[in-house]
């Protein structure tokens, strides 16, 4: 008698558990998004400091970019050789041999920037997964190629 009750307990019980079931997974899908959206907005500030202090050293020194000739000509992506910014704390022997762009001139007194921010989700040594190139015309453009859920994070200036 014990058994049939508690199995017409547990009948009783199961569309509301299968609701939790369901909420728990919709309350997870929407935190993951969440932490999504949050990195892709750190992204696109940190691309627009990046390209700020870019802008601002090109002003003070008379159109000249940061780092002389290490800012490729091309489409700001990852494809692009050349283009990843090298972080701030890595060896600028480490980054030239890496191929990487160096802009420690924007660090120094920490007159344009304090630091080179780097992906919230930066997986490389000496790089920041953020990357940075020119068109024929010098408008800089600094990407995130690590946008998550489809989103492109670059800035052209």
């Amino acid at each position: 008698n014990q058994m049939r009750v508690g199995q017409e307990l547990l009948k009783k019980l199961q569309p509301a558990l299968a609701d939790y079931g369901a909420l728990g997974r919709e309350t997870g899908a929407t935190f993951a998004k969440q932490l999504r959206d949050s990195r892709n907005a750190e992204r696109s500030s940190e691309v627009n400091t990046i390209l700020n202090a870019i802008s601002q050293y090109a002003v003070d020194n008379d159109g000249a970019l940061p780092g002389p000739g290490t800012i490729p000509t091309g489409t700001c992506s990852d494809a692009l050789a050349n283009s990843e910014i090298c972080a701030r704390d890595a060896d600028s022997a480490a980054c030239t041999a890496g191929g990487l762009v160096d802009l420690d001139q924007l660090t120094n007194n920490g007159t344009y920037v304090v630091d080179v921010p780097a992906d919230p989700q930066n997986d490389t040594t000496n790089g920041t997964d953020y990357h940075v190139s020119q068109d024929a015309n010098g408008r800089v453009t600094v990407c995130a190629t690590k946008a998550e859920g489809g989103a492109t994070i670059s800035v052209t200036r």
